[in-house]
C-alpha cells in the first residue's frame, strides 16, 4: 500500500509539473497520466482492503461505507478548494501534492503492517 501512495505522489508531481511548465509534451503527459491512473485505481482497492483488515472485529461493510463517506467528503472539500483556487496558477497542484506528501509520511510513520484479521 506505501509503494502505491508513493508512486501515486511521484507520478502525480511529475504530472503536475508536465502540465504547468511543459504542456507541450503531450506524448510525455499521456504516459504520465497513464501511471497517475495505474497507481490511483490500485491505491483505493488496497486501501480499502488494508482499512477493513486493520479494524477486523468491526463490520466489514460499515467500514467499507465509512471509508467511502471520507473519502467523498475529502473529495468534495477538494474539489471546492481547487474551483476557488482557480486564480491562484500552481497553488492548487502544490497543495495536492502536498497532501499526497502528507499521506505518505503519515503512511509510513504510524501504519504498521500487521493485520488483526485471522488469516
Amino acid at each position: 500500500c506505501f509503494v502505491l501512495l508513493l508512486g501515486t505522489t511521484i507520478s502525480y508531481s511529475l504530472f503536475a509539473v508536465l502540465v504547468e511548465w511543459n504542456p507541450d509534451a503531450k506524448a510525455a503527459v499521456f504516459v504520465v497520466t497513464c501511471s497517475v491512473g495505474i497507481f490511483l485505481s490500485g491505491l483505493v482497492a488496497a486501501g480499502l482492503e488494508y482499512g477493513t483488515a486493520m479494524t477486523y472485529p468491526a463490520n466489514e461493510a460499515a467500514v467499507g461505507g465509512v471509508m467511502e463517506s471520507a473519502a467523498e467528503v475529502f473529495g468534495f472539500i477538494l474539489v471546492t478548494a481547487g474551483g476557488l483556487m482557480k486564480h491562484v496558477g500552481k497553488g492548487f497542484p502544490l497543495m495536492l501534492i502536498g497532501f499526497l506528501g502528507a499521506a505518505v509520511l503519515v503512511s509510513y510513520a504510524f501504519v504498521r503492517g500487521e493485520s488483526k484479521r485471522p488469516t
